[in-house]
């Protein structure tokens, strides 16, 4: 009788445990179930012997993958980086502890692995963490597989390439700051060494005469002066330090010059060809900018060249846009357009690449050859000017960029830089600059005019000197960057002793004062150096004809 009741009870604790321990199983199994993360077990094959739902939401069902090689699931690109991981794992190297993988995602879960409608484009990363699979009993020590977990690190690593994107971008944008604020700081000392190349050769072209072959060189000299003029234009508008001012221009000019700026810097496997039509309408434009533009679209189509050669080709051409063609672009009119093309015969690009090229701070050039910011202020400055950029490129085929500029009507006045009578007068002028050279300068060019001129390099000497006599002067020229007082500074003082005195003010430095500011604080003109005479006649006459 005590022999049945006890093995009775010996049979009720086995069933006690093996519930309790089904029950415990099926705990684990509930909590594996609601784990996000996929948990899995490979054969020492890389066969999955157990692998949770999670893996259901990539179009899987855990039952149809028991079995299968979990090599089919991976992306073929990352699958034998993996195998190699696995080999390594099972031979007890435990570095690196983590490997990322792209899974491939299915869009029907009642399909197996690797069947034709996985959706290769589609691939989540997974970060896998394994550990080894030991036997037990005399067993213990031989491996049966791996077995770990799964994290889907697909949206992390997208906002940490994000994250990474946005520093890249904030730390050029610093530099580019820092880029901007040197820049001004160069111009404005450009701006004086250039003002006495400029002031000078001015000076000498008036004296020599018309058949002295120093002449022509003199010519040259100013020509290339007004280029390196509207050169430290570009530099102050990159700097945010002066304001692109939009006139009618003929845009063939501009673009004979850069080619000509261009043939001189060629290498010898690169050629130009040049195609502008006659008789082109003009174009309310900024002249530095649309230069900025094409010398950007050039160097970048020189690039696409510099190692096989090749054509560069500009072309000039007019184009009528109609209604439904100008509807196809956002905020463009119908009209009488300029088709400026810039084509080169380099590698070219894909699609892809082409669609991102006017993103800010894209690039495909190396890490020190480019910025990203060529191209995306092109297409700032086409914008500003009522135009559109288009770009058709093909792989291995060349690079082709059309930028259509609106035309203005007939009876616009072209500014084509032509020669002008100087305006000239007889009243005195007291002239104010730091610089000994530019006062030279500025005092010569007034008397070439036919004033007569007080000069002086400190604006308190300048002070006393027009205190003593203040109805002596008939306007005053005031430099703006002095270390001792601004020009701004010395206006207000002159103004104080006589408030109805005409005065210009010259600067290289607009972001300092802008002429609307020096207009409402009495000051009646406003010059960008470096000065020419005929800036100085014009604006002299118009501040003091006004009244």
């Amino acid at each position: 009788m005590k022999s049945n009741q006890s093995t009775s009870n010996q049979h009720n604790e086995i069933e006690a445990r093996e519930r309790k321990l089904s029950d415990q199983q099926f705990q684990v199994s509930e909590i594996i179930r609601t784990i996000p993360d996929i948990i899995f077990r490979l054969d020492t094959d890389g066969k999955i012997t157990f692998i949770s739902d999670a893996i259901m939401k990539y179009g899987y069902l855990p039952e149809n993958l028991i079995g299968q090689d979990v090599w089919e699931i991976i992306n073929p690109e990352d699958r034998q980086q993996a195998q190699a991981r696995m080999m390594q794992r099972l031979a007890g190297n435990r570095r690196p502890d983590k490997l990322e993988v792209r899974i491939k995602k299915q869009d029907n879960p009642t399909q197996l692995s690797g069947q034709a409608n996985a959706i290769p484009d589609n691939c989540p990363v997974l970060a896998i963490e394994a550990e080894l699979v030991f036997g037990s009993g005399d067993d213990k020590d031989k491996i049966l597989g791996l077995q770990g977990i799964a994290r889907d690190v697909t949206e992390y690593n997208q906002t940490r390439a994000a994250k990474e994107k946005l520093e890249a971008q904030l730390l050029q944008a610093q530099k580019m700051e820092a880029i901007g604020t040197l820049a001004g700081g160069i111009a404005h000392d450009f701006n004086n060494i250039l003002g006495a190349i400029l002031g000078y050769a001015q000076l000498a072209e008036m004296v020599i005469p018309e058949d002295n072959k120093a002449k022509g060189h003199i010519k040259q000299i100013l020509s290339a002066s007004e280029r390196a003029k509207g050169l430290v234009g570009q530099i102050l508008a990159f700097s945010r330090q002066s304001s692109p001012k939009q006139i009618p221009v003929d845009i063939g000019v501009i673009v004979k010059e850069a080619s000509k700026l261009l043939r001189a810097s060629l290498p010898a496997n690169i050629d130009i060809n040049l195609n502008i039509s006659p008789n082109l309408c003009s174009v309310m434009a900024d002249q530095t900018q649309i230069y900025q533009v094409l010398m950007n679209l050039c160097t970048n189509a020189l690039h696409a060249m510099d190692k096989d050669g090749g054509v560069l080709n500009l072309a000039l051409v007019p184009i009528q846009i109609n209604a439904e063609e100008a509807a196809a672009f956002h905020d463009l009119k119908a009209g009488n357009f300029l088709k400026l093309t810039v084509t080169d015969t380099g590698h070219g690009m894909d699609t892809v690449t082409a669609a991102r090229i006017f993103d800010p701070y894209f690039t495909t050039k190396d890490a020190n050859e480019g910025t990203g910011l060529g191209l995306a202020m092109v297409h700032g400055i086409v914008k500003d000017h009522g135009g559109m950029i288009k770009v058709y490129s093909e792989k291995g085929s060349g690079t082709a960029f059309q930028i259509f500029f609106p035309c203005l009507d007939e009876k616009s006045t072209v500014v084509e830089g032509q020669t002008k009578a100087l305006s000239t007068g007889s009243e005195r002028i007291l002239f104010l600059d730091d610089d000994k050279i530019l006062v030279d300068i500025g005092e010569q060019m007034l008397q070439k005019l036919g004033y007569k001129v007080d000069s002086r390099t400190s604006p308190f000497e300048a002070l006393e000197v027009f205190r003593a006599n203040p109805d002596k002067y008939d306007i005053l020229i005031t430099d703006m960057t002095m270390p001792q007082m601004s020009g701004d500074t010395f206006a207000q003082a002159v103004l104080k002793i006589r408030s109805d005195v005409p005065i210009i003010l010259c600067t290289g430095f607009s972001n300092l004062i802008s002429p609307e500011k020096a207009k409402e604080s009495g000051i009646r003109g406003f010059l960008m150096k470096p000065l020419t005479m005929s800036d100085l006649s014009k604006n002299i006459r118009k501040v003091l004809d006004q009244e």
